[in-house]
């Protein structure tokens, strides 16, 4: 059985009208699980799953979710959160446990990763299922077969879907990575904006919210957005600490350095790991070179055709380190990673913690270590500060989706149309979120632009009026299949376009016809302009960025802290306070890396450049030019002692090199009378001069 992951758990409770987000201990969570109720709840583990016993906190959350409460739970990654549904939806007797997931392979590793004797009665609804395999997988769920079935988001959007749902009965709903539905969130998906509608629909049913990270802003936008005015969630939060993670970083002065030391950490590392980079140029450029180096490792990003046979090589061990962007890990369940290794710092402080919790579930030690250089933080903020939606592009596709409309309130628009307006569809539906949230337009359920109908030979439902009118309006015959547009359809015949796709739903179940709908596009009604709109939408923007910027900030605040990292990590998402863990490079925690045969000395190449600002300031391309013996460098530059110095090192490395040395104070910006600006040598940087050259004499 893994050993536990969560050493203190500490519960958040909220009185059903209260929503308080502060962490309590265990003791104080309001929650009372009797002896006789631990015991049954173990026992029907040990029968259903085969698990000797359960996590710390997975007792109180599964006595929350048998008592039906609305329940926000947030546990880190390897805590056992698949459980805490899991167990409930084997144990009742009826209704269905309905879990909301954001992707597809993480869908299906849930369901093979389940008992073989329960698998039968688990089911994961996708895009890869075709229309036979939907309409097999309906009657199995209509038929009671299914007692555990997983869908992505955006198959909530259509209505005829949900409907069919909420009569087969729904005993509770799953959010899972419910942080996802949170515009304050590190990974926003507007199409979980859509699940409190859902919710309503399905009768309000007992909803279960689970992520491992979920800061106090964004629990309180979770409650907001799943329940709205209609209850508090109680929330139950374990504490972030994890013992057994031993957090390092590391700075580097540049990209080269950067290669270097990742070289010497997987010297000094074993086992299977996972290095984290920041685009897929860079994943592909080091699992080259460690291949080179003789390391067996692959790449791994969105790109890339053979993914799921990288993904299987690593989780057989046949493969020990992938070097991945983040497109990698949600779903990996490999208990034996042994160690995480970033180059570069991570989106956000919650990213960060969730790609950690990926090592070690297994209970032994396991490192987790993060390269960062000074330049890192800058280099995120402007991509940052690249955001599309702007004031300006929200203006467009706010008309864009008038256009769309038409002379109508409601209608159609074409993601296509909006993608056009603001760069790709990911921007075009958080755009749209965004036009909801202020209240300019308001989403529903997805519609269909056309349908295709057939009649079977044998005609039926002729006594049914509104069936004989959609025949009518579309010349239907037996044995001919006839496409119509569909809100034309709904027009003609009077009923709104989700009514309208329910009925031919029904009609096709009761074997009246055949239907099939294509090209399904967000449905949206106008809401008119809100007073001081575009003031609005600036402060929501403003807002969006600024939390963005923090994102950033954060982390590279974690990167350079002298504190406890686990204690920041606490602070920042609300465990356990703590100002000394003994598992970290602050707290003491020391790691042996392999010596640096690599020969590249940054420190030498770093006093090489303030003694060439100590003879003569220059500005920053001419002197990038000048080290590297750039042939283009000015006849100044080429006359210099040092033109040529740093040939070794790339342009791009030398100029990081310039940000390092600005960030430690050893160089400093001139702006001349003229408005050029130099850069010149500090106080600091003349003794940093002394400093070096008596180091490199005694060395």
């Amino acid at each position: 059985m893994m050993i536990s992951l969560l050493r203190r758990l500490r519960l958040l409770s909220a009185a059903p009208a209260a929503s308080s987000h502060s962490v309590t201990p265990i003791a104080n969570a309001g929650v009372k699980v009797t002896e006789a109720e631990r015991r049954a709840l173990a026992n029907a583990t040990r029968s259903l799953f085969g698990f000797d016993a359960l996590l710390p906190g997975q007792a109180e959350v599964l006595t929350c979710v048998r008592r039906g409460e609305h329940l926000l739970a947030i546990l880190p990654t390897g805590a056992g959160k698949s459980l805490c549904y899991q167990l409930p939806a084997f144990l009742d007797e009826r209704g269905l446990t309905l879990v909301v997931s954001p992707l597809i392979a993480l869908m299906k590793d849930q369901v093979d990763s389940l008992p073989a004797n329960l698998r039968p009665q688990a089911l994961a609804l996708n895009s890869l299922l075709g229309s036979d395999g939907l309409r097999q997988a309906m009657h199995r769920l209509s038929t009671g077969q299914i007692r555990l079935v997983y869908v992505a988001p955006e198959r909530l959007r259509q209505s005829a879907f949900v409907e069919a749902l909420a009569r087969i009965g729904v005993a509770r709903l799953v959010v899972d990575e419910a942080h996802c539905v949170s515009i304050w969130g590190h990974d926003f998906r507007p199409d979980y904006l859509h699940l409190r509608q859902v919710h309503r629909d399905l009768g309000s049913p007992p909803l279960l919210a689970m992520t491992a990270t979920a800061p106090s802003k964004v629990r309180a936008d979770i409650e907001r957005q799943l329940v709205g005015s209609a209850g508090a969630m109680r929330v139950l939060a374990a504490d972030t600490f994890r013992p057994n993670l031993h957090l390092h970083a590391f700075r580097v002065r540049d990209d080269d350095e950067r290669t270097t030391l990742l070289l010497r950490l997987l010297a000094s590392l074993s086992g299977s790991g996972i290095i984290y980079a920041k685009s897929r140029r860079r994943c592909e450029e080091l699992a080259t070179l460690l291949q080179q180096q003789g390391i067996t490792a692959l790449p791994y990003h969105a790109g890339m055709e053979n993914r799921a046979e990288v993904q299987d090589r690593f989780m057989r061990s046949a493969t020990p380190i992938v070097v991945a962007t983040v497109a990698f890990g949600m779903g990996i369940d490999k208990a034996d990673i042994r160690f995480i290794v970033h180059d570069g710092l991570p989106a956000s402080l919650e990213s960060y913690y969730q790609e950690i919790g990926r090592a070690g579930r297994d209970g032994a030690a396991a490192h987790c270590i993060l390269l960062y250089a000074d330049h890192d933080e800058a280099t995120q903020l402007r991509l940052v500060r690249r955001a599309p939606l702007s004031l300006t592009a929200l203006r467009a596709l706010y008309w864009q989706v008038r256009r769309n409309v038409g002379d109508h309130n409601s209608g159609i628009v074409a993601l296509a149309d909006l993608a056009a307006q603001v760069g790709n569809e990911t921007n075009a539906r958080v755009g749209l979120s965004l036009l909801e949230e202020v209240g300019l337009l308001r989403r529903s359920y997805d519609a269909p632009r056309t349908v295709t109908l057939h009649l079977p030979r044998q005609i039926r439902g002729a006594d049914d009026p509104t069936f004989v009118e959609v025949m009518r309006h579309c010349g239907l015959m037996p044995g001919v299949a006839v496409t119509a547009d569909f809100l034309y359809l709904a027009a003609v015949v009077g009923l709104a376009p989700a009514l309208l796709e329910r009925r031919l739903y029904a009609w096709q179940e009761a074997r009246y016809l055949v239907v099939h709908f294509e090209d399904r596009q967000p449905f949206v009604e106008l809401q008119g302009a809100p007073i001081q709109v575009d003031a609005r939408l600036e402060r929501l923007l403003q807002e969006r960025m600024a939390a963005e910027e923090q994102r950033v900030t954060d982390v590279a605040r974690y990167a350079r802290t002298r504190t406890c990292r686990h204690g920041f990590l606490a602070d920042h998402l609300g465990g356990t306070q703590r100002r000394r863990c003994g598992v970290c490079d602050n707290c003491g925690d020391s790691f042996s890396l392999a010596p640096d045969t690599a020969g590249l000395k940054s420190d030498a190449h770093m006093l090489v450049i303030l003694q060439t600002l100590a003879e003569q300031r220059w500005g920053r391309r001419n002197l990038v030019r000048l080290l590297h013996g750039d042939v283009e460098a000015s006849e100044r530059a080429q006359q210099a002692a040092n033109f040529g110095a740093l040939h070794m090192r790339s342009e791009r490395s030398i100029d990081q090199l310039l940000d390092s040395l600005l960030a430690d104070g050893l160089i400093e910006p001139h702006t001349l009378e003229h408005g050029g600006v130099v850069l010149a040598l500090t106080r600091r940087g003349e003794q940093a001069i002394q400093k070096m050259a008596r180091q490199k004499r005694s060395g």
